[in-house]
């Protein structure tokens, strides 16, 4: 009986056994500190590369061949920053170090045809009481995601000292009529947030647009060009190849040619709902800035955006913001002040009904930066943003 009774402890024991391989999970999933900061960026960097392999198998990251790692995007603008290339290039230095047997190469046109998985980074200013530290911080956020559901399959989440990193945008993100708050934006903004969302074809065109964009940066003018039209060849009214055909229209002298463009560019954004232009005005002031030829192109966005709100026959919010200095009555008032000079201007280029324009104060209510450092960093705090509305 006794023997018996072992037996049965035994099979009881192995079935425990069997029953919780069974049902543990196969990967230790490695979660790194929910905040950790960094004075220097290359430890940034390096505590990403370390940690974010962690959370998956060794295995998975091999079978899914080339991991393309998309460009830093600012997380409030969309923008690109002067540091967000050599950020992608050492991060991809570091992962392939820690990890030497998964690939990861930039994202580009040809990986991403192919790609099961795709690495996306942000960064956004955080003030001090958001980060929990006093100082100024970049909140930097990296994840692996799987291609075709937008599975979060592993992330990171770091900060690094301000002074580390280059936040100013590169030259096509600071001479782009508008901020680039389409779509694709949200939806990276969205899947970092975890949120389920395919990327496959919106990842298709921002490979398109990167390759664009590198070759503005470049200068090779023609080669953009040609760049900008194949990604409306595939998102037709892509309103960052819109801005780019814009931008190298302007600069090569055909402005007669640039502001059709730039009507196409608004009637796109008017049909997407939403249009932030960046009519920059001098701190604390409704006055344009003064730099360069910058008052010639406001005069030509003012009249196309007029001339888009008249042939579409809607309606819009103009709706001024401030940024973080002053009082918040005071750039109430700023906010306002600054709407209705823009609807004063474009209801003096076309003739329009009393009400199609409605200027709106926002103060400093929809700050989307709200560093208050008065420059370009938070310049998208100064904005006018023109808003689709039902006509009353």
């Amino acid at each position: 009986m006794n023997s018996l009774f072992s037996l049965f402890a035994l099979l009881s024991s192995i079935a425990l056994v069997m029953a919780a391989c069974v049902t543990q999970p196969t990967v230790n999933l490695a979660t790194p500190p929910a905040s950790v900061f960094h004075s220097d960026l290359s430890e940034a960097v390096q505590f990403i590369a370390v940690h974010l392999p962690k959370q998956v198998p060794l295995r998975d990251m091999v079978d899914a061949k080339v991991i393309p790692v998309d460009l830093f995007f600012n997380e409030h603008s969309a923008e690109e920053a002067a540091a967000s290339k050599n950020l992608q290039t050492n991060l991809i230095a570091a992962l392939a170090l820690a990890n030497p047997d998964a690939k990861f190469s930039p994202l580009s046109t040809q990986n991403i045809q192919t790609a099961q998985w795709v690495t996306i980074a942000s960064y956004a200013s955080v003030k001090a009481n958001e980060a929990g530290k006093s100082g100024q911080w970049l909140r930097l956020k990296v994840a692996l995601i799987e291609v075709k559901t937008g599975t979060v399959k592993a992330q990171v989440t770091t900060h690094v000292n301000a002074d580390q990193f280059n936040t100013a945008p590169t030259r096509f993100f600071r001479n782009a009529p508008i901020y680039l708050t389409d779509t694709s934006h949200q939806d990276r903004n969205a899947v970092l947030a975890g949120q389920r969302r395919p990327l496959g074809d919106s990842l298709r065109v921002r490979a398109a647009m990167t390759e664009a964009a590198a070759a503005f940066e470049a200068e090779r003018w023609a080669e953009a060009e040609q760049r900008f039209q194949n990604v409306l060849a595939l998102s037709p009214n892509h309103t960052g190849a819109l801005s780019g055909l814009y931008q190298i229209l302007w600069i090569t002298g055909r402005k007669a040619e640039a502001e059709k463009a730039f009507v196409r560019l608004s009637s796109a954004s008017v049909e997407a709902g939403s249009l932030s232009v960046k009519l920059l005005f001098k701190l604390g002031s409704t006055d344009f800035v003064d730099e360069g030829d910058l008052a010639q192109q406001y005069q030509i966005w003012l009249r196309a955006m007029a001339q888009t709100v008249t042939e579409k026959k809607v309606c819009l919010n103009v709706n001024g913001h401030a940024s973080a200095s002053g009082s918040d009555d005071y750039n109430q008032r700023l906010s306002l002040a600054r709407a209705n000079r823009i609807v004063s201007r474009m209801q003096q280029t076309v003739a329009m009904s009393k009400g199609v324009l409605m200027a709106n104060g926002k103060g400093i209510t929809e700050m989307l930066v709200g560093t208050g450092t008065n420059d370009a960093v938070d310049s998208i705090d100064r904005r006018v943003e023109f808003v689709v509305t039902a006509c009353q």
